[in-house]
Protein backbone atom coordinates (compact mmCIF):
# COMPACT_ATOMS: atom_id res chain seq x y z
CA UNK A 1 0.00 0.00 0.00
CA UNK A 2 1.23 3.66 -1.12
CA UNK A 3 2.60 5.34 2.32
CA UNK A 4 0.28 8.51 1.56
CA UNK A 5 -3.05 6.42 1.22
CA UNK A 6 -4.28 6.53 5.09
CA UNK A 7 -3.52 7.54 7.97
CA UNK A 8 -4.70 6.66 11.72
CA UNK A 9 -6.69 8.88 13.76
CA UNK A 10 -8.24 8.03 16.74
CA UNK A 11 -7.70 4.14 15.81
CA UNK A 12 -10.07 4.97 12.62
CA UNK A 13 -8.71 5.50 8.84
CA UNK A 14 -8.88 8.71 7.19
CA UNK A 15 -7.48 8.80 3.60
CA UNK A 16 -5.62 11.95 2.49
CA UNK A 17 -6.42 10.86 -1.38
CA UNK A 18 -9.21 9.42 -3.16
CA UNK A 19 -8.80 4.97 -3.84
CA UNK A 20 -11.75 5.46 -6.69
CA UNK A 21 -9.61 5.44 -9.87
CA UNK A 22 -7.50 3.01 -8.41
CA UNK A 23 -10.29 -0.01 -6.94
CA UNK A 24 -13.56 1.36 -8.80
CA UNK A 25 -14.83 0.78 -12.26
CA UNK A 26 -17.77 3.10 -13.24
CA UNK A 27 -19.83 2.39 -16.54
CA UNK A 28 -22.32 4.76 -17.34
CA UNK A 29 -25.16 3.47 -19.99
CA UNK A 30 -23.97 4.05 -22.97
CA UNK A 31 -20.18 2.24 -22.03
CA UNK A 32 -18.54 5.18 -21.36
CA UNK A 33 -16.34 3.99 -18.74
CA UNK A 34 -16.50 7.37 -16.18
CA UNK A 35 -13.44 8.41 -14.06
CA UNK A 36 -15.69 7.71 -10.65
CA UNK A 37 -19.38 7.78 -9.65
CA UNK A 38 -19.43 11.38 -9.16
CA UNK A 39 -18.44 12.29 -13.15
CA UNK A 40 -22.06 12.23 -13.99
CA UNK A 41 -21.22 14.81 -16.79
CA UNK A 42 -18.04 12.83 -18.35
CA UNK A 43 -15.78 15.67 -17.50
CA UNK A 44 -12.98 13.74 -17.60
CA UNK A 45 -13.34 11.44 -21.04
CA UNK A 46 -11.48 7.91 -20.22
CA UNK A 47 -12.90 5.15 -22.92
CA UNK A 48 -15.92 3.77 -24.16
CA UNK A 49 -16.55 -0.03 -23.73
CA UNK A 50 -17.97 -0.74 -27.19
CA UNK A 51 -14.87 0.61 -28.65
CA UNK A 52 -12.59 -1.10 -26.67
CA UNK A 53 -11.90 -3.65 -24.09
CA UNK A 54 -12.15 -3.02 -20.14
CA UNK A 55 -8.74 -4.42 -19.43
CA UNK A 56 -7.71 -1.59 -21.93
CA UNK A 57 -9.46 1.13 -20.60
CA UNK A 58 -8.27 0.76 -17.34
CA UNK A 59 -5.31 0.86 -18.15
CA UNK A 60 -5.17 3.35 -20.55
CA UNK A 61 -3.40 6.56 -20.61
CA UNK A 62 -6.45 8.88 -19.33
CA UNK A 63 -6.57 6.80 -16.19
CA UNK A 64 -2.92 6.74 -15.27
CA UNK A 65 -2.70 10.53 -15.52
CA UNK A 66 -5.97 10.71 -13.35
CA UNK A 67 -4.25 8.42 -10.99
CA UNK A 68 -0.80 10.01 -10.69
CA UNK A 69 -2.32 13.12 -10.37
CA UNK A 70 -3.97 11.51 -7.13
CA UNK A 71 -0.87 10.62 -6.30
CA UNK A 72 0.95 13.71 -6.61
CA UNK A 73 -2.10 15.72 -5.10
CA UNK A 74 -2.43 17.35 -8.37
CA UNK A 75 -5.99 17.80 -8.68
CA UNK A 76 -6.27 21.29 -10.32
CA UNK A 77 -8.53 21.46 -13.06
CA UNK A 78 -9.70 17.77 -13.07
CA UNK A 79 -13.54 16.80 -11.67
CA UNK A 80 -11.88 15.69 -8.26
CA UNK A 81 -10.41 19.00 -7.71
CA UNK A 82 -13.78 20.18 -5.35
CA UNK A 83 -14.50 16.55 -4.66
CA UNK A 84 -14.54 15.75 -0.44
CA UNK A 85 -12.97 12.31 -1.50
CA UNK A 86 -10.31 13.48 -3.98
CA UNK A 87 -8.73 16.58 -3.47
CA UNK A 88 -11.24 18.61 -1.50
CA UNK A 89 -9.94 17.22 2.61
CA UNK A 90 -9.61 14.60 4.40
CA UNK A 91 -12.62 11.99 4.43
CA UNK A 92 -12.06 9.98 7.89
CA UNK A 93 -14.10 7.03 9.12
CA UNK A 94 -17.39 7.83 11.60
CA UNK A 95 -18.03 5.88 14.13
CA UNK A 96 -21.58 5.40 14.60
Amino acid sequence: MHENLKLSIGGFAAQKWCTLPFNTINIDYDGSLLACCEDINHKIPISNLNKIPLKDAWYCDAMKRLRQAHMDRNLAGTVCEECLAGGGGVVEVVNV
